[in-house]
């Protein structure tokens, strides 16, 4: 079977938190899946905009991870809240881009996501996953 691209309104989980957030794909694309009229993610959709925050984070076990950036932690050490932080301008924030896209398959200009795509982020470490691509069955 095929896989699917992810959409917007797709599931994402992160390894490193229960919580499960919605895709947000911002609607200056011109490509979508016909069923439903969701847009075709792509690499760089990482932006806060893009995801929001995962909640409380078990990645993070200091105020700072091993590469000095922020990490917010309770008093006592454990994993504090997800922190997102970057901008539109070309920074990535706390995420690496989609890895695992579609190479062939460009969406503005950038390779597809597909629901085996992944995310790494850097503040926790966690991996960020597709818990559903968004598109109907």
């Amino acid at each position: 079977m095929a896989e699917k691209y992810v959409v917007s309104g797709a599931r994402l989980k992160c390894s490193n938190s229960s919580t499960i957030v919605r895709l947000n794909i911002l609607r200056d694309r011109h490509i979508h899946i016909e069923q439903n009229g969701n847009f075709i993610a792509n690499k760089s959709d990482v932006f806060p905009d893009n995801i929001r925050t995962f909640g409380q984070c078990q990645g993070c076990t200091s105020d700072e991870d091993e590469n000095g950036d922020a990490c917010s932690v309770d008093s006592a050490g454990r994993g504090g809240r997800c922190i997102r932080e970057g901008s539109r301008d070309g920074d990535f924030g706390s995420f690496t881009p989609w890895l695992g896209c579609k190479e062939d398959v460009l969406i503005a200009g950038q390779p597809a996501v597909l629901e085996s795509s992944y995310i790494w982020c850097l503040a926790g470490g966690g991996k960020i996953t597709v818990a559903d691509s968004g598109q109907e069955e």
